[in-house]
């Protein structure tokens, strides 16, 4: 992973090239799954998510991604169901993972 992408990687306090000197390129695995649903139905909205792994040599790794609703129709109050719902199910998630 090259210096600009470790920088890229590590927002928000956390260090993504830890073990390594700075500018150094960081070996890494990445892997990933994009999906999108277009229902027939009109009244049901797209579907896209899009999910990736991240693992360093040293052994860290980190998930990124996201998922959306692109209504044909909307709905407001299911849109913010949508988007409760699913961050609940990532709290929960973090939660577990980081017990773990």
């Amino acid at each position: 992973m090259p210096p600009e992408a470790v920088k890229a990687a590590s927002d928000r306090g956390v260090t993504r090239d830890a073990g390594y000197k700075e500018g150094e390129v960081v070996p890494f695995f990445a892997c990933g799954i994009s999906s999108v649903m277009h229902p027939r139905n009109p009244m049901a909205p797209t579907v896209h998510f899009n999910y990736r792994y991240f693992e360093t040599d040293s052994g860290l790794y980190w998930f990124g991604g996201g998922t959306d609703l692109t209504p044909s129709y909307l709905y407001e109050e299911d849109a913010k169901y949508f988007h409760q719902t699913l961050k609940v199910r990532m709290h929960r998630m973090i939660a577990h993972c980081s017990r773990n």
